[in-house]
């Protein structure tokens, strides 16, 4: 678990600075940068709690060392966009995105505002693309986290990967999918969506389904409001392979939702393992909903990096 949870390590003066004066402080310290990437069907806008979170913490700094002091501020940048055919871009025909795309859109941001010491943080299908940035922008990329993300092995590619907790269903339970608890029909409810899936990509989920299995622990009504901005996911980054190479010397966080029904917590630990040895830290929350009422705790924890 993460000790900085609840701790305002902004705020605070770090122990080997005590007694020194605020021009010793101001020399020390070192920005650092971060770039959120969303999951599959969302947009720049999933990070507004979290980006709210993270900036309040580099305003609490400025108000107990002084504003003149803003700009050494350890949290520095806050950069959230959508991604190729999502958000803003959902214009764009998802049919022709891939996994490259993605890379080199989050290698672009990074690149154009000159960010560097970089926490790299992807939600869900965004695990996909860190370790490919990581391996482009070598040097830059301080830690990555990983919230409720995919991570599969090497091989085969990220779908097929998500399918082997089919592996972990008895085969005599199989057959009564139907009475099956939600979690442990997830094969099955995957297999749904692939029935569904066109040449542009996978559509979002039904309200019901998204709800129950994306949003559950939100009120209805907040829940509607995220589920109805949910848009089509490009197929092709979903089935590309990976490499992992670029993580394994490179600091990682996996934190896993404990009441995701979509990436059931079990099959995130095993999942993180495929980081070597990460930095694994529990959050209650769903799928999405962890990361919409979990936005505090998330922020407390990135600003525990910078």
């Amino acid at each position: 678990m993460h000790g900085g949870i609840g701790v305002s390590p902004i705020a605070k003066t770090p122990p080997f600075l005590k007694g020194r004066g605020l021009g010793g402080w101001s020399k020390a310290i070192m920005t650092t940068d971060y770039v959120l990437v969303h999951g599959a069907g969302e947009g720049n806008w999933i990070w507004d709690g979290v980006q709210e979170a993270l900036s309040r913490r580099a305003r609490t700094y400025a108000a107990v060392h002084g504003s003149h002091l803003r700009p050494q501020s350890a949290v520095n940048q806050i950069l959230a966009k959508d991604l190729p055919g999502h958000g803003y871009r959902r214009h764009e025909d998802p049919s022709r995105i891939t996994l490259k795309d993605y890379v080199d859109a989050v290698v672009g941001w990074i690149e154009e505002d000159r960010l560097r010491n970089v926490v790299l943080v992807g939600h869900g299908m965004a695990g996909l693309i860190l370790p490919q940035v990581a391996e482009r922008l070598k040097g830059r990329i301080k830690r990555l986290v990983f919230l409720g993300a995919l991570v599969p092995a090497q091989q085969p590619g990220a779908l097929e990967r998500l399918m082997f907790v089919n592996a972990f269903i008895p085969d005599q339970e199989k057959t009564a999918a139907g009475g099956l608890p939600l979690t442990r029909r997830l094969p099955f409810l995957l297999r749904s969506l692939l029935k569904f899936h066109d040449k542009r990509g996978l559509r979002p989920l039904h309200k019901a389904l998204a709800q129950t299995l994306l949003c559950n622990g939100m009120e209805a009504k907040e829940a509607g409001a995220v589920i109805g901005r949910l848009t089509t996911t490009p197929f092709l980054p979903l089935v590309t392979p990976v490499s992992l190479n670029s993580v394994r010397g490179l600091p990682s966080t996996y934190v896993v939702f404990t009441q995701d029904r979509l990436l059931p917590p079990a099959h995130q630990r095993r999942m993180a393992k495929n980081l070597g040895s990460p930095e694994v830290v529990e959050l209650p929350g769903g799928h999405i909903s962890g990361l919409v009422l979990q936005a505090t705790a998330i922020a407390d924890l990135l600003a525990g990096y910078a």
